[in-house]
């Protein structure tokens, strides 16, 4: 037998020596069951009403490319070659997908989807320690603390931490089917458990501890540790080990993968790197925060900035008595295995975000609390547990129930408090602001909030309160540039970005509407210039400005797109497509004097594509002034280029039929240039028939009109929207083609 087998062996044989301990039976574990289940739904019952929070929601879901166009293939593959926000979790991003898919953009399925995860874990956490510990209540106690704790509402409610709630369940997972390989010495159970860490890894990194909280789980409630006081200490730790290999295998898969991701540039990247100094601080802080906050969870935010300065007596009560804890875990080790255990699986499983290796922007967020509250749950339920309460066996359960009660309806109903405060972005962000104090972020948020309102002045005073506090960070000076810009202050707006530095995420688009304002309030070449001196800007590649063009016109912003495609005949004044575009788009702002001399310049270019698509758009600019006689011409000339256009021909037949420009009255050329039109599909096309209809009458040919005028309604009824242009005759054209095949209209009068 090998040394695995033998140990797996020796804890199921435990496990039996115990017996069952589960006061009232199976009714009583259901009535555990349900009662779980209802304090999460009623701390959480107000989730499914809430929205999108501002804070990561757009990034990752609501305006993701891909994630926002639900499950497909592409997007599959994007979340396994692409990081999140500088983390590689593409289940978590799948997660989202799939909820696209099931509930579209109604915010309220993305979190019920959350909760019944959080459900799910917190149920099978139950299961966990009843089977590990056989013990009832305390197994309940356990998990209905670490479900309902105020500090699961971040980690719960907020849609970007789903990467929490999704890994905590394949974490909890990974424990079940590793428990149940250890009872079983089964082979495909302990595969399972592998398959779970890495589902978990690949849902958030930071479970890459798991092995760490694999062998506290060992210690206690397995008890896998008993052969290390039975002299066979060295065999055994090498056998405990050696199973472990795989997670730590995993573990270190995800570290490597984390560290090539981790950019440090989060929302507001920090400037300086702190020492190993400032990070010791930082983590004994951060743990003594953990621990104040799970003891007094009131005043809990989204947001914590990191201290000014080193507050000593929290620093000292930190490290004093998280000391005191690690001594006393020591002491009671053999006596109290489970203090041991939850203390280590604590301080173990929280280290990567103790800020030891890496400081995030935000001081001990709650959510990093997440998975390290299960040890500190044990330790603090199980001691309490151990604690013999005298008298009938009716009376200690009265006492249990008393004391679940006085424990769960405190934290059932500040956990429904503080999910209602991530209501809306302005509930959230106040609330931070109250509850932590001031921070750029939080002054940042709520700016948004307020010019979202279209109450720049306050949002701008916050912007700038935002600034003064962490005048370092490049997004709240760019978005105080841009705040600026809006309400017109340009010259603090150009001040504000220029401090933002080459640093500020997405740059371009910050640089792009702030030159298009300054354009807009008619300093164009200050907004060029400013365009210009950026490094980032020195670019002649007309085709990639059109592009940019091109996506604003897409998006109806038709002054943004001027405002490229003039900069793109300014980067390349030699490329013709930039000239016929920019002229295109101001005889569509019904500017067409603006339009003639860009087209003319991209006439000149000689360019053998554009040149006939040029001159087409330059006669209809003529035609538009007003300039009839230059408008003929430039249609001939367009016309030489492309004698095959249909559409050129028409027009131009328009121009020489219209009898109020005698210089342009020519019927007969107009009769000449639709002939070639009557072996094409433009002979089907209603607006092209009446056209001829008119030519024929123009020059005494009303026989031929009126066979064509039959033609013409023949095509009308058989399909009314067939036209190939862009006219719809509608019923005036069937009326007035009537009126020609049956000579009411003489001559071509009255045309519709």
């Amino acid at each position: 037998m090998s040394q695995d087998e033998a140990m797996s062996g020796q804890f199921a044989e435990q496990n039996a020596q115990r017996g069952p301990q589960r006061p009232g039976g199976q009714g009583a574990t259901w009535l555990a069951y349900i009662l779980l289940a209802l304090a999460v739904l009623l701390a959480f019952r107000h989730t499914p009403s809430l929205g999108f929070s501002d804070y990561d929601d757009p990034v990752l879901v609501a305006s993701h490319p891909l994630v926002s166009q639900g499950l497909t293939g592409d997007g599959i593959r994007h979340a396994f070659t692409t990081p999140q926000l500088n983390l590689w979790v593409p289940l978590t991003t799948i997660s989202h997908m799939l909820d696209v898919t099931l509930f579209g953009t109604w915010a309220g399925g993305h979190h019920l989807t959350s909760v019944l995860l959080h459900l799910a874990t917190s149920l099978l956490l139950f299961a966990l320690f009843l089977r590990t510990t056989n013990r009832l209540w305390p197994s309940f106690a356990v998990a209905l603390v670490f479900a309902i704790h105020p500090l699961r509402v971040e980690t719960v409610v907020w849609i970007a931490a789903r990467k929490d709630v999704l890994s905590g369940l394949f974490f909890v997972l990974c424990l079940w089917f590793y428990t149940s390989w250890v009872r079983t010495s089964r082979r495909r159970l302990y595969l399972a458990a592998v398959v779970c860490a890495a589902a978990a890894a690949m849902s958030k990194p930071a479970v890459m501890t798991l092995p760490l909280a694999l062998l506290c789980f060992d210690f206690w409630p397995l008890g896998r540790f008993q052969n290390l006081r039975e002299g066979r200490r060295l065999s055994a730790a090498l056998s405990l080990l050696k199973e472990k290999i795989p997670f730590f295998v995993i573990g270190v898969a995800v570290a490597a993968v984390t560290w090539a991701t981790w950019s440090g540039n989060q929302f507001f990247p920090s400037q300086a790197t702190p020492g190993l100094a400032t990070r010791a601080i930082h983590t004994a802080l951060t743990y003594g925060s953990f621990l104040w906050r799970t003891l007094w969870p009131v005043d809990l935010a989204p947001y914590y900035p990191h201290p000014e300065s080193i507050p000593w007596p929290a620093l000292v009560a930190s490290i004093a008595t998280w000391c005191a804890l690690v001594v006393l875990a020591f002491r009671l080790r053999h006596r109290a295995p489970w203090v041991f255990a939850g203390v280590f699986w604590f301080l173990l499983l929280a280290l990567p975000a103790s800020g030891l290796v890496t400081l995030s922007d935000a001081f001990a967020p709650d959510r990093y609390t997440h998975l390290p509250h299960i040890g500190l749950m044990a330790a603090a339920v199980f001691s309490f547990a151990a604690i013999r309460v005298p008298g009938q066996r009716r009376a200690r359960i009265a006492t249990t129930a008393a004391i679940l009660a006085a424990l769960g309806l405190p934290l059932l109903a500040l956990t429904a408090r503080q999910s209602r405060h991530w209501s809306t972005p302005e509930t959230l962000w106040q609330h931070t602001l109250d509850a932590a104090g001031p921070s750029h972020l939080a002054l940042h948020q709520l700016a948004l909030v307020r010019l979202r309102q279209e109450r720049p002045e306050e949002g701008i005073r916050l912007l700038r309160e935002a600034v003064d506090r962490e005048p370092r960070h490049p997004v709240t000076r760019g978005s105080l540039a841009l705040a600026l810009a809006r309400t017109g202050d340009m010259a603090g707006a150009l001040a504000e970005f220029r401090a933002a530095g080459e640093s500020l995420p997405h740059r371009q688009r910050f640089l792009d509407e702030i030159a298009l304002r300054m354009a807009a309030a008619g300093d164009e070449d200050a907004g060029l210039a400013l365009l210009v001196e950026n490094q980032s800007d020195k670019t002649t590649d007309a085709p990639a400005l059109l592009e940019r063009g091109h996506a604003a016109y897409a998006a109806n912003r038709q002054r943004e797109a001027l405002f490229f495609y003039r900069r793109a005949t300014r980067a390349d004044p030699r490329c013709p497509q930039a000239a016929q575009t920019l002229g295109a788009m101001w005889l569509h702002l019904g500017e067409p004097a603006q339009a003639i001399p860009v087209l003319e310049t991209g006439v000149n270019l000689d360019d053998p594509h554009a040149t006939p698509r040029s001159l087409h758009l330059l006669a209809q600019a003529h035609m538009l002034t007003g300039n009839f006689t230059q408008a003929a011409a430039t249609y001939e000339k367009a016309l030489a280029a492309a004698a095959d256009s249909g559409v050129i021909r028409h027009e131009l037949a328009i121009l020489h039929l219209d009898p109020n420009h005698a210089a342009t009255h020519h019927p007969d050329r107009a009769l000449d240039l639709l002939a070639p039109l009557a072996d094409t599909p433009h002979a089907r096309d209603p607006a092209v028939l009446h056209t001829l209809c008119r030519a024929l009458l123009a020059t005494g040919q009303p026989a031929a009109a009126a066979e064509t005028a039959e033609r013409a309604l023949a095509a009308l009824r058989a399909n009314p929207n067939g036209l190939l242009t862009d006219r719809q005759p509608g019923r005036s054209f069937e009326e007035w083609f009537e009126g020609v095949a049956t000579g009411r209209i003489p001559g071509g009068a009255d045309t519709p």
